[in-house]
This record gives C-alpha cells, sequence and structure tokens, in this order.
C-alpha cells in the first residue's frame, strides 16, 4: 500500500491559499525585522523578559518540588530567584534602558547557565556515560563568550537571524500553498 500525504483521494486541496497567506505574512514581518531593528529588539526584549520570568518560576517550582530527590537543588532554587528578581528588574526599567541592559544580560545569563549545564551534565554523565549534554553545555559556554565581545553587533545579528528565519518560513509556506494547489493536477 502506498503511502501519501492525504487520509483519502481527492480531486482538491481545500484552503490551500492559508498557507500563503502565511508565507507572505512571515516575508513581511522579515522585511519588519530589518526596517525597524530598534522595534525588533524591543520585541525581542519584551519577549526574552517573559521567557525569564516563566524559567525563574518553573526553576523555583522544580527545585522545591525536589528538594528531596536533587542534589544541589538549592542552587537552581537560586538560579530561580536570581532570574525571578532579574526579570523583575528588567520589567521595572524604562524599555530602552531595558534593551541596552538586555544585550549584555543576555550574554551573562547564557554563560551563567551554560556553566550552570556544565555542572548538571557532568553530574548526569557519571551516571548515564553520555557526553552529548557536555559538549552542548560547552558550545552554549563558547557562545556566550562571542556575545559577550561585541554585545552592539549580537543585537543587530539577532535582528538579522530572526528575520531571516522569517523570510525562510515564508518562503517554505508560499512555495507549500503552490505545491498544495498544483497537486490538484497530480491526482
Amino acid at each position: 500500500m502506498e503511502k501519501t500525504v492525504f487520509a483519502k483521494e481527492c480531486r482538491r486541496v481545500k484552503y490551500w491559499w492559508i498557507s500563503l497567506v502565511a508565507g507572505l505574512l512571515s516575508v513581511l514581518v522579515g522585511v519588519l525585522c530589518l526596517v525597524t531593528p530598534d522595534a525588533t529588539l524591543v520585541a525581542l526584549s519584551v519577549l526574552f523578559i517573559a521567557v525569564l520570568l516563566v524559567d525563574a518560576v518553573m526553576d523555583i517550582v522544580l527545585a522545591v518540588s525536589n528538594r528531596m530527590l536533587l542534589r544541589g537543588w538549592g542552587w537552581m532554587l537560586t538560579t530561580g530567584v536570581m532570574e525571578l528578581l532579574l526579570a523583575v528588574l528588567l520589567t521595572v526599567m524604562p524599555i530602552g534602558s531595558a534593551v541596552g541592559a538586555l544585550i549584555y544580560v543576555v550574554g551573562f545569563w547564557i554563560l551563567f547557565r551554560a556553566l550552570w549545564a556544565m555542572g548538571e551534565a557532568c553530574e548526569i554523565r557519571r551516571y548515564t556515560g553520555s557526553s552529548w549534554l557536555v559538549v552542548l553545555a560547552l558550545l552554549a559556554i563558547i557562545f556566550s563568550f562571542f556575545f559577550l565581545v561585541s554585545p552592539a553587533w549580537n543585537g543587530l545579528f539577532v535582528v538579522s537571524m530572526v528575520s531571516l528565519a522569517f523570510f525562510a518560513y515564508g518562503i517554505y509556506r508560499i512555495t507549500h500553498a503552490f505545491a498544495l494547489r498544483s497537486l490538484e493536477k497530480e491526482v
């Protein structure tokens, strides 16, 4: 039996144009990111603060709920509390200052979390023998140094990468829409 994309044979894909609209919107967002890098950095900063806040709460809950099972749970709790304080501090700062501070904060936060991850990875490696987590933590440490060396350029780099990601996804969705539309002729 031949496997196909369709659950049943059909003559026409309904609403193929939804993928086209999603693709065009993604390309538009990519252009907006490039045209308004300051606004993009502000939006990414707000998103980062929200992620930092959620991560902090999750670390605190994880540490407290597993305090009897995890060695070093206090460090996880400390990390969560520090992230919570940082998120609150960045939230009460004027957005312009928060964006400027975030460029440095992100670099140090990545470094701190990567060093923490290295410790956890080494601990887990003792039990599993797998070195993948150690390698990934080491990569995060290296990338954090790149970020800290030139934070202003990295702000532009982040905006560029976000823009390129939207472009790539948009082009995929546009191509996907026309592929769905052309299936009508193939079936």
